[in-house]
């Protein structure tokens, strides 16, 4: 038994100990198993405690492992075959815990942009880039022709990504369109929502190779990502220790948002994480702020999750996409940064 297939029975066997497998629990379980790199019989493993525990699963958690169960049918197990360069261009180092399950794979009909470019396209993964992934989400939404503008196709399937610095000055980012995949469960960093479309993960590929190397995008500030995105200056506004109030706040985001300016918010670090038990909102996180909205008196502010999934309940479809009143921002958010 390898030490993989011992955590798989052990995280089934915790998560069934009271009787029911929750969905959030089921999630748990498959983002463990999408983080380590299963070889064939760890596969079989991980089916054979799907049914032993199968009548302990609740419907979310039936719904989360279904859909899975067809990534895992399409792609059987990972292998440890080559990993060739297919772009030819020297490609950012991943991080040091994926060089052996990652390889650099060209996305079969792959398209820069597919059906336009939208908020809903950027999606994080396995990388610790919320900043980034919110900040190309709140671009998208507030001046799409920016994300456009910002890449330039060349000959030999490569692409011209422009860049800017903190002081607004263009840089240029050289960047080919393979990207650090897996046969098993493809993207590991960003992705788009559609799978085909490729402006996300190439973007993130333009900032990994300006830093130095995905390493060095894991982690950052939604203000320095919007400047690069759009060589405008941000400006952070914190929700504590300026006396702003409620409605100051609500103002200044509902200004920008009229203004089309890309805006963010980011809530407090994890040694706050109590704060934020049981709401669907996290700590040390970044959000792409999308809009305003006035109901039955109340201010509300209108938010993405990066990860393109989890909010708050009672915000319909689990697409990340929820809104806030304004005492809930004001308590969780730690504040907001707006670009131009």
């Amino acid at each position: 038994m390898t030490l993989e297939i011992a955590r798989l029975r052990g995280d089934f066997t915790a998560a069934s100990s009271d009787g029911t497998v929750t969905e959030a629990e089921a999630k748990r379980i498959i983002r463990r198993v999408r983080e380590n790199r299963l070889h064939e019989s760890e596969v079989k493993a991980y089916r054979s405690e799907l049914k032993e525990h199968r009548d302990f699963f609740d419907p979310g958690a039936i719904k989360a492992f279904d859909d899975f169960g067809r990534i895992i049918r399409r792609n059987t197990f990972l292998d440890d075959g080559p990993r060739p360069n297919p772009g030819g261009l020297l490609d950012p180092a991943v991080l040091p815990t994926d060089i052996d399950r990652l390889e650099q794979q060209m996305v079969k009909n792959g398209e820069l942009f597919r059906n336009g470019i939208s908020a809903k396209d950027p999606e994080q993964l396995y990388l610790g880039d919320c900043y980034l992934l919110a900040a190309m989400s709140s671009v998208a939404h507030m001046t799409p022709e920016a994300i456009d503008k910002l890449f330039k196709k060349l000959p030999g399937g490569k692409y011209e990504v422009t860049l800017y610095s903190q002081r607004g000055r263009p840089q240029k980012v050289i960047i080919d369109a393979d990207l650090p995949r897996n046969n098993w469960y493809g993207y590991v960093y960003a992705r788009a929502r559609d799978p085909k479309e490729l402006w996300p993960a190439l973007l993130e590929k333009a900032f990994a190779k300006r830093a130095g190397g995905y390493p060095k995008i894991d982690g950052g500030l939604s203000s320095e990502a919007m400047t690069a995105l759009t060589g405008k200056k941000s400006v952070d506004t914190l929700t504590r220790g300026n006396r702003i109030t409620e409605q100051q706040m609500f103002d200044k985001i509902h200004a920008a948002v009229k203004a089309k300016k890309p805006i963010t918010a980011s809530t407090y670090g994890e040694s706050s994480a109590d704060k934020y038990e049981g709401r669907n909102i996290f700590a040390d996180h970044t959000y792409a702020i999308l809009g305003t909205v006035r109901e039955g008196g109340k201010d509300y502010v209108k938010m993405r999750n990066p990860w393109g999934n989890t909010e708050p309940s009672g915000n319909g479809r689990d697409d990340g996409i929820f809104k806030v009143d304004m005492a809930t921002f004001m308590d969780l958010m730690w504040g907001i940064s707006v670009n131009g």
